[in-house]
């Protein structure tokens, strides 16, 4: 009977925060986010050959060890996340923002992805 119930509160449970970019979507649990990659935006990378595809990645908040969220001059702001066995940027601002451990923010509006990162910040820190 236990199980039944833990199954039933896993499913009623909902996200912190869901941020919405270009390229896809960041999905804040408690311990957990999710970098959801899709749409026609990356279609049109992965025909150009850049390889950005989809992706599904859950990342355990307890081991990213910093957030950062760029600002490039001809394309929109990205945000990656840092922790062990993410790839290391390159300093190539179109590689790093496809990297598997990055997403493209919006072209105007990005108040989700900066209250993410405050509230991933405040997760960080209560453990």
């Amino acid at each position: 009977m236990a199980d039944d119930q833990k199954t039933t509160d896993d499913s009623a449970r909902q996200p912190l925060l869901v941020a919405r970019g270009t390229g896809g979507r960041l999905v804040l649990w408690e311990d957990q986010i999710w970098l959801i990659k899709y749409g026609l935006f990356g279609d049109f990378f992965n025909f150009l050959g850049f390889r950005f595809g989809k992706v599904s990645k859950s990342i355990i908040i307890r081991q990213i060890s910093s957030i950062t969220i760029m600002r490039p001059f001809l394309f929109p702001n990205f945000i990656t996340f840092t922790y062990p066995g993410s790839p290391a940027s390159t300093g190539n601002l179109m590689h790093d923002a496809l990297a598997e451990n990055a997403l493209m923010m919006n072209f105007f509006d990005n108040r989700p992805f900066f209250e993410l990162k405050a509230h991933i910040d405040k997760l960080r820190y209560e453990h």
